[in-house]
């Protein structure tokens, strides 16, 4: 950690690995001249970061969900007798175009109580969002942040210089793209011919490292598991028929041994050794020859030494075209090439084939605008009574019994409602805002009838003993409990078909 080859001394485990754990992880170099030898100023454990809130916070956007049910969050927020921090004052989000349909629904319900909670020692932080590929960004940020945008930096005077791209004088493009289309053969005969064309001429067309690995994009995990086992078999048999009187850098009976794939049939801790062998050039052991993948590869992908890229099949979305393409051709010394292979049988590959230089010419004009809709009805019934929790929770109604003591008569509870009513507002039309309040009123309705019926016995966790406004999806429900989301991607529990 601090740039030196460090062997420790035989003692523990903790000493050896610079990890130590008593009441609190700490992190810490094992070198005795290293600054950071006494701890690191990192940690990663929930309930230390309650106890010690950091400087800089970095989270997925799925921990929202927990708030509601752990109430020691709120010293992010600067709230607490403990605390004499202050609230957050800048908010960075990155790909904001994946914030967007179901889980960008979700997540603005969630950030109208985080915003109102960020407002309530007085402060108002600033939103910076990052996104490569998005249109409606106004509208989506009204949605999710209640705010109007701003796009920085502004449009330039140059045509040819906008700050995100310049027009190189040169002429030498960071990619090409190229259109293919078998006609009358199929699916799998256009996959291998493709693969074993572009994998050969990896190998031939340059000593180095340019294209020696091949990635190859697909829409689902389920046609990503038929090339996995083209590749390891039909491909290579078809190398050896196009590479007679061509010298390859490839092995002759192997040509493409190591394929690995990169997509949500991977354990999480996989994940990360196929992203580092993804840097590992040919002369390495395991230089990957083909990657197959999904949509896992399109964001957050940053390999210079990729450079040739089959995308089999057009993607639904042309911002997912246009990221999962752009992981190619990154680096400045040459440029990648993009490959789509289009089935002859599907009316909407036909279309972009027919269409391939109108469409290229102009990408980023067909993206689509992006959809939140938190006012739906259905995000506002399995939200919406969490997001009122969390704002209450964090504000005044900390401890898990204190559920039972939810009193709009109580000013500073009514003052806390009103605003979050006030922020819900804010992120739609006018004419859209008469959903908010009948879903809030429900809410309130339902947390009031809890109070009334339940009384002492009532938490905001649902447990053996105690009565709960708040369950998780799997248990059976407990009256007056409602499921309420840990995740805002996997919610529900499994389910047998009979």
């Amino acid at each position: 950690w601090c740039g030196k080859s460090i062997l420790p001394e035989r003692r523990g485990a903790s000493d050896s690995y610079g990890i130590t754990y008593t009441n609190r992880l700490a992190v810490n170099c094992p070198d005795g001249s290293c600054h950071f030898h006494d701890e690191l100023p990192v940690q990663v454990v929930d309930e230390c970061m309650y106890e010690d809130p950091p400087t800089i916070l970095l989270a997925t956007i799925d921990k929202f969900a927990r708030m509601p049910w752990e109430a020691r969050s709120r010293a992010f927020f600067g709230i607490g007798k403990n605390f004499e921090y202050c609230p957050p004052d800048l908010v960075i989000q990155d790909e904001l175009h994946l914030i967007s349909g179901p889980l960008g629904t979700i997540a603005a319900i969630y950030e109208a109580a985080i915003d109102q909670t960020l407002q309530h020692p007085g402060g108002r932080p600033k939103y910076v969002a990052a996104t490569a590929t998005i249109r409606g960004a106004a509208e989506q940020s009204r949605r999710l942040y209640g705010r109007e945008s701003r796009i920085f930096p502004a449009p330039g005077l140059d045509v040819d210089d906008s700050y995100f791209m310049k027009i190189d004088p040169d002429d030498t493009a960071s990619r090409r793209y190229i259109g293919v289309m078998g006609q009358r053969l199929t699916p799998v005969t256009i996959t291998v011919h493709t693969m074993a064309a572009m994998v050969h001429a990896g190998g031939v067309v340059s000593d180095g490292d340019e294209y020696w690995t091949l990635v190859a994009y697909h829409n689902s995990r389920r046609e990503l598991g038929k090339t996995m086992t083209l590749a390891k078999d039909d491909v290579p048999a078809r190398i050896k028929v196009i590479a007679t009187g061509e010298g390859s850098n490839r092995e002759p009976e192997r040509p493409c041994h190591e394929v690995v794939e990169l997509s949500g049939n991977l354990q999480g801790y996989e994940i990360p050794r196929v992203l580092d062998r993804m840097k590992k050039e040919r002369s390495s052991n395991d230089a990957i020859d083909i990657l197959p993948c999904t949509n896992m590869i399109s964001v957050g992908v940053d390999v210079d030494r990729l450079n040739a890229m089959l995308i089999l099949g057009q993607p639904k979305m042309s911002s997912e075209y246009i990221q999962a393409s752009s992981r190619v051709g990154r680096g400045r010394e040459i440029g990648g090439v993009v490959v789509a292979a289009f089935s002859p049988t599907k009316p909407r590959d036909r279309s972009h084939y027919e269409n391939f230089l109108g469409f290229h010419g102009s990408m980023y004009r067909w993206v689509e605008p992006t959809s939140v809709t938190p006012q739906s009805p259905a995000a506002l019934d399995r939200a919406l009574h969490a997001a009122l929790i969390l704002a209450l929770r964090m504000q005044y109604l900390r401890d898990d019994e204190d559920a039972r003591y939810f009193d709009l008569e109580d000013l500073g509870h009514k003052a806390v409602v009103d605003a979050f009513r006030e922020r819900l507002h804010q992120a739609v039309p006018a004419e859209d805002r008469a959903y908010f309040d009948e879903a809030l009123d429900k809410v309130i309705s339902w947390w009031q009838d809890a109070v009334e019926r339940f009384g002492s016995s009532l938490n905001f966790e649902s447990q053996s003993q105690f009565k709960g406004l708040m369950q998780h999806f799997a248990k059976e429900h407990r009256d007056p409990a409602r499921p309420t989301l840990n995740s805002m991607r996997n919610v529900d529990g499994e389910a047998r078909a009979f």
